[in-house]
């Protein structure tokens, strides 16, 4: 998870960072984005989190909005955007990775050919690039 309110861009880069130099124990990894649910602990003491003018999102909606001292909006999305492109892109060639980026896909893919052949997978002929990957599903 990534974006707690106060989370500094160069707090979520460490993050990156740990999970990158520690690739040959991590198998996958997903990335999540901080929202402030209701009926959260941070949502009931908005201001020990320093958040500030929170407000609901309406009586059908889960997510809160808040401003923070942490990174923006704007900031959390292109971190998230970057963070996914620079992980498919280093691991192009396993599967894996992909389908933790699609529940669905991965929850069909294990349940059709089991978890350990899927987690140790290996496209024979992978995607020139990231963006390349949904068309080659």
């Amino acid at each position: 998870m990534f974006g707690f309110p106060s989370e500094t861009l160069e707090e979520a880069q460490r993050t990156v960072d740990t999970i990158e130099s520690n690739s040959e124990l991590i198998d996958s990894c997903y990335l999540s984005k901080f929202s402030m649910k209701k009926n959260a602990i941070v949502s009931e003491n908005p201001s020990e989190y320093g958040l500030t003018n929170c407000r609901m999102a309406g009586e059908f909606l889960l997510d809160n909005t808040f401003n923070s001292s942490g990174m923006t909006a704007e900031e959390k999305r292109a971190f998230g955007k970057q963070f996914r492109n620079s992980y498919i892109a280093k691991n192009i060639r396993r599967l894996w990775p992909y389908l933790c980026l699609d529940f669905e896909y991965l929850l069909l893919y294990v349940s059709l050919f089991g978890k350990n052949k899927v987690k140790n997978y290996r496209l024979k002929n992978p995607p020139d690039s990231v963006n390349g990957f949904a068309a080659f599903l």
